[in-house]
């Protein structure tokens, strides 16, 4: 009897072998079928020796290291039952594939923001530097005192009419465009005058 449940080993899911040493198939791999058991998601398998089977049940347990395989026993009608404990029959358990695109996307904005809160703070402390060491150097090495203490004071005194500069040299030549556009426009739905009847006498003299 023990050569029935090795005859079908390779298709076989599981055996079980009882006191007197027989042992018998309790179902085939092509079988299997996902089920809910008592609130559980649970593998049926079929098609074992004399109608044996078998019913796995999945148990989420997310902290779990090792799958833990519990048998309770030949619980009705030589189906058998087991308890399978394992973090892979929680959701996404034990998926190590690529994120899905747009999954994560509170991670993302969160990782953006942090940079740039760096950069800015990297942008502030490099601005504080370069004002204390400019300062510094003016006043002990060129004896400069109030407003003359600046680093570069010519250039911040201008940076407000320079950046009027650019916006005025970016600018400028879309609004010429936007009036030359409003001009043929208006020149297009502009009355004609029209003076082919015009009955007006005129004395050139004589």
């Amino acid at each position: 009897m023990k050569q029935k449940c090795m005859h079908r080993l390779f298709y076989s899911q599981g055996c079980v072998t009882t006191p007197s040493g027989e042992e018998y198939s309790i179902g085939t791999q092509s079988s299997a079928q996902f089920i809910t058991d008592s609130g559980h998601v649970a593998i049926s398998y079929s098609g074992g020796t004399d109608g044996r089977g078998m019913l796995v049940r999945l148990i989420c347990q997310e902290n779990a290291g090792n799958p833990e395989l519990t048998s309770q026993g030949n619980k009705e009608n030589n189906i058998y039952h087991f308890q399978l404990t394992t973090k892979c029959a929680c959701g996404n358990g034990c998926y190590n594939g690529p994120k899905p695109k747009g999954g994560d996307s509170d991670d993302e904005g969160t990782d953006a923001g942090i940079v740039g809160i760096v950069l800015m703070l990297l942008l502030i402390f490099g601005f504080a530097l370069y004002l204390g060491i400019g300062i510094t150097w003016k006043k002990f090495k060129h004896q400069a005192e109030g407003w003359d203490v600046i680093p570069n004071k010519d250039f911040w005194r201008d940076l407000p009419y320079l950046i009027k500069d650019g916006f005025l040299f970016t600018f400028e030549p879309c609004k010429y465009a936007m009036r030359r556009i409003k001009g043929e426009n208006d020149g297009e739905n502009s009355p004609i005058i029209d003076n082919t009847n015009d009955t007006s006498s005129y004395n050139y003299g004589t």
